[in-house]
C-alpha cells in the first residue's frame, strides 16, 4: 500500500528550502519534474521514484486541517500555513524514512508539523 505524509509548514516554501532540504533526505537521489512542473519526485539511481511531493498550498480556514488530521497537528500553528503532500509508492521501502527527512529538515527551516509524525515501521523479515 503506498505511504501518504503532509507537511505543514509556518512560512512558504521556496526552491531553495525544497532543494536543501531534499538533500538533507538523501544526497544520492535526484529530482525531476512531473505533473506539468507542479509535483517534484526524488528518484533513485535506477530512475525508481522515492517520493513524490506536491506543490505547496496556502491554508487560510482556521479548522480546516484540523478538522482532516486533528488538532495536535496544527499546534502551534498561526494562520496562514502550507500544505504539501507527498506520497511513497508501493515499491519503494525505503520511500517513508526518505520522506520523513525530508520533512523534518523543512519543518527545521520553516516551522511546522507532519503527518503522521513517524515513518511506519519496517515489516519483519520473513
Amino acid at each position: 500500500m503506498a505511504y501518504f505524509l503532509v507537511v505543514l509548514t509556518q512560512r512558504e516554501p521556496n526552491a531553495l528550502d525544497l532543494a536543501d532540504s531534499m538533500v538533507v533526505a538523501d544526497e544520492s537521489l535526484w529530482v525531476r519534474a512531473a505533473g506539468d512542473d507542479r509535483l517534484v519526485q526524488l528518484c533513485d539511481e535506477s530512475d525508481r521514484v522515492l517520493v513524490s511531493i506536491e506543490e505547496a498550498q496556502r491554508v487560510e480556514v482556521e479548522g480546516e486541517v484540523e478538522r482532516l488530521l486533528g488538532d495536535r497537528v496544527t499546534a502551534g500553528l498561526a494562520i496562514p500555513y502550507w500544505w504539501m503532500e507527498a506520497w511513497v509508492p508501493d515499491d519503494a521501502p525505503d520511500g517513508p524514512a526518505v520522506a520523513h527527512r525530508f520533512a523534518a529538515e523543512l519543518i527545521s527551516r520553516l516551522g511546522g508539523a507532519v503527518w503522521p509524525p513517524a515513518p511506519p515501521e519496517p515489516p519483519e523479515p520473513t
